[in-house]
């Protein structure tokens, strides 16, 4: 409730002021001529009229808000795939967190102690435990009608048996019946061009110095459209745990601001996860929602900016704010560029411009943060590196013609400006890494790696807001020339090469370099540890996943029917474990029972934002937990005969059944168990 209240409070007081500016000049346009183009129009589902969305009658999408946990549960890259313990030495082992969302907890403590809440709000993303996934089926109505059909809803609420929890809002779609729990509303310029429009390719510096001029002056969204979008920020706000709005400081605009990010960043990085990991995915998804998600998230954004983004844009390229100043002065107590989330910085910008925004910039502003993306992963190379090594590719550097034209190059640059710093510990054990030599094709292979998540989000980004279709990518290999291809970075006959992406929007590059180094090296002097761990924490994810099951139920049942639980140190008459971590609850007994929460409930909100997946030791069950309600989704372990045995009264052994797995997962991993499984209890 406090967050929403500094957010009701910060919006009235941007409405105040944007009605004073329309107010004293509603023609100040600056000779933007607005391209004519018809409104799109949309069916409403209710009142069957086909209409445009307006700010007097807007429409909206039938959405469903969940929170989710599912992408803090990916491991790194060199973790072994975490199987379900079926002895004391296995469990053992997977109690070795070395999960996404710990990592970024890590990550957010260091970034807490060391830096303002409002610089380091700005440099990540929270959202990987108690995110919020938007998903919708694809229908449209208009609010107004939304609003009558809920009260008729609830009318009939005590009429008949009624399996929706309609006083927290939901309701099934109109028309194809799908459990949905809000409505998000259609800005009605999406779709169209507005007049920040540039034809032909401009200069990179030219377009870097118009957005300096963009990025200053945040837009004054409608006073109209700002009201109709608030219902809708509430129930996005409302649909995950309060634990998971905010981090350790109070509310603010900076946590309101990190939270409307970070929306946007889940919903990226969900269908990341439902692609495969990768672009080069076939895969046919949802209809995306991601646009006018985008667009209130946007408004909202513009509402909540403090300090525009004019600052930080100077330092990422190096132009000065006005004539008489220049950008490239140390930052203090704000949190280097060589340890900020790039994807994170990326969002936050795009979200403060103005709402389609012309294509151009936007690649102008891929570009730049590219580059900062290429630099981040040969200084965090070079902590790998022996001092040998170091000394190897700083001479070269010294010695090449054209320092910036291959990743040995600017290694070398970068480690002349950070053994300036504490850096550069040497170890009395070294890592297998350290002790290798790196050849110029291995350097560019890590730096490429690196590369992809940002390159992903971003192409993901373009894809949606410019209704632009993903590259064909054949082979896994190409996946890196294809997107770097997409996004603009590089001509074709050197697209595999991560260096010919590289964007200075500066004449002298090495000054630029040098001040980001600066800025690393005055953290690293305070505190080395910390400035260590968090330039080396951008570390390579897989795909999160369920543990992995034995081939035979009998492994299982052996183990845990009598495994005493950790909480109340009893047997549990119906012992469940999470297929998602591993720990064994007592399902429905009030020996572990906190408040008015089961145990089984408590770990769902702890481990899932909610959703939980129980393996049911007693009766072979997988039992799905979804907020307050839960089914019995069936089993995975089957009989040689492909048949369940519920309760195991058969006898027969029971075989991990493979293909029901991978839809467990699947279901999991699409956030789709309200829509494919039908009989809830409350």
């Amino acid at each position: 409730m406090k967050l929403m209240a500094e957010f009701a409070n910060r919006q009235k007081s941007f409405l105040k002021k944007a009605m004073e500016i329309e107010g004293e000049d509603c023609d100040s346009t600056e000779e933007r001529e607005p391209i004519v183009t018809v409104a799109k129009e949309y069916e409403c589902v209710i009142c069957s009229q086909t209409s445009p969305s307006t700010a007097e009658r807007p429409i909206g999408m039938v959405v469903l808000l969940q929170a989710t946990s599912v992408l803090g549960h990916a491991q790194e890259e060199s973790v072994v795939a975490r199987k379900l313990p079926c002895s004391d030495e296995e469990r053992l082992s997977l109690h070795k967190d070395q999960s996404r969302a710990s990592s970024m907890k890590l990550c957010f403590e260091q970034l807490t102690q060391h830096f303002d809440d409002y610089s380091w709000a700005q440099s990540v993303n929270i959202g990987w435990e108690g995110g919020v996934h938007v998903q919708s089926c694809g229908h449209f109505l208009h609010v107004d009608c939304h609003k009558s059909y809920m009260l008729a809803q609830r009318s009939q609420q005590n009429q008949r048996h009624q399996t929706l929890a309609v006083e927290r809002g939901e309701y099934s779609c109109p028309l194809c019946r799908q459990l949905a729990n809000s409505v998000l509303p259609i800005h009605p310029e999406m779709g169209e061009a507005l007049s920040i429009a540039k034809k032909g390719n401009m200069p990179l510096q030219t377009l870097a110095q118009e957005l300096v001029g963009l990025v200053s002056q945040v837009p004054i969204p409608m006073s109209t459209i700002l009201k109709a979008m608030t219902s809708f920020m509430e129930d996005l706000t409302n649909a995950t745990f309060g634990q998971y709005r905010s981090l350790s400081f109070l509310p603010s605009p900076h946590s309101l601001m990190l939270f409307v990010c970070s929306v946007a960043r889940t919903n990226l990085e969900a269908e990341l996860v439902q692609r495969g990991g990768t672009l080069g995915s076939t895969q046919t998804l949802k209809k995306s929602c991601f646009v006018p998600l985008f667009h209130v998230l946007a408004l909202h954004a513009k509402v909540l900016t403090e300090t525009p983004y004019a600052r930080l844009w100077c330092h990422l390229t190096g132009l000065p704010l006005d004539d008489n100043s220049s950008s490239l002065t140390p930052l203090e107590r704000e949190v280097p560029l060589l340890i900020r989330d790039v994807s994170a910085v990326l969002l936050e910008i795009a979200l403060t411009l103005p709402l389609n925004l012309d294509k151009t910039y936007y690649s102008c502003i891929v570009k730049i943060l590219y580059t900062l993306t290429y630099v981040q992963a040969l200084s965090q190379l070079s902590c790998k590196l022996s001092q040998s090594s170091r000394a190897f590719w700083k001479q070269k550097s010294a010695e090449s013609q054209d320092p910036f034209g291959a990743p040995g190059s600017v290694l070398g640059l970068l480690i002349d400006h950070l053994e300036h710093s504490p850096l550069y510990i040497i170890d009395e054990d070294p890592s297998p890494d350290q002790q290798k030599e790196w050849s110029e094709e291995e350097l560019e292979y890590e730096v490429r790696k690196y590369c992809f998540p940002f390159l992903r989000i971003a192409s993901l980004i373009q894809t949606h807001l410019y209704d632009e279709k993903l590259p064909s990518i054949k082979e896994e290999s190409g996946e890196f020339a294809a997107l770097v291809q997409f996004l603009g970075l590089s001509q074709e006959s050197k697209a595999s090469l991560a260096s010919s992406c590289l964007g200075w929007a500066t004449s002298d590059p090495g000054v630029l370099l040098r001040t980001w180094c600066q800025d690393y090296n005055n953290f690293a002097s305070k505190s080395v540890i910390a400035a260590r761990n968090l330039l080396i924490s951008k570390r390579q994810w897989k795909q999160p996943a369920l543990l992995e099951l034995p081939v035979t139920y009998d492994q299982i049942f052996q183990y845990y029917h009598r495994h005493t639980c950790t909480v109340c140190h009893n047997v549990p008459k119906d012992p469940s474990i999470c297929l998602v971590c591993g720990t064994m609850v007592c399902l429905r007994e009030n020996c572990c029972r906190q408040q008015t929460n089961y145990e089984a409930v408590h770990h769902s909100i702890n481990c899932g934002a909610g959703t939980a997946i129980y393996l049911a030791v007693n009766s072979s069950t997988i039992i799905v937990i979804r907020g307050k309600r839960a089914c019995l989704w069936g089993s995975v372990y089957l009989d040689s005969f492909g048949e369940e045995d519920r309760d195991l009264k058969r006898g027969k052994p029971l075989y991990l059944s493979v293909e029901r797995y991978k839809l467990l997962q699947h279901q999991w991993l699409s956030h789709s168990f309200d829509h494919t499984t039908k009989r809830w209890v409350w």
